[in-house]
């Protein structure tokens, strides 16, 4: 609220579990692929290593562009508190998060903040961006949509 721009300790320790969850998933790949082809496991090691740089490198992007979509909704969030607000209210009713225990505002903060043309602080909104991707990756597990049989513009069928 003073002008400071801080992250939030998981956005700032991201880059650690993003390479592990890399990690986990190529091992279990390698894995399954092993027991089907038995050269893999001869050069598992090597082609770990091959990838080191690669997944790096992903996983700096990766990083690099969590912090700039921060950036953005700071630098937008006076004019957005409303919708701010509303994700709020929607995540508490889906029980998603609570507002109290995650340290976001409560009504008569926001009121102040909207009155001062102040929007949520860098770490409000790291914390709305990790739940509004929960509530999305739960959307699109209740949803039909890999069924959707027409593809958005630019897909190609495979």
């Amino acid at each position: 609220l003073n002008g400071g721009h801080i992250n939030t300790d998981f956005i700032d320790n991201s880059a650690g579990v993003d390479t592990s969850d890399h990690e986990v998933n190529i091992k279990i790949l390698l894995s399954v692929a092993s027991e089907e082809r038995h050269a893999i496991v001869r050069h598992r090691a090597r082609l770990l290593r091959e990838m080191t740089e690669d997944i790096a490198l992903h996983v700096l992007d990766h990083n690099y562009e969590q912090a700039r979509a921060l950036s953005v909704l700071e630098f937008r969030s006076p004019q957005r508190l409303e919708e701010h607000v509303h994700l709020i209210r929607e995540l508490e009713r889906r029980r998603i998060v609570n507002r109290r225990l995650e340290g976001l505002p409560n009504a008569e903060t926001l009121a102040l903040r909207r009155a001062a043309q102040r929007g949520l602080t860098r770490p409000e909104l790291a914390i709305l961006l990790a739940y509004g991707k929960i509530a999305l990756s739960q959307d699109l597990q209740t949803s039909d949509i890999a069924e959707d049989s027409h593809p958005l513009p630019g897909d190609r069928a495979v």
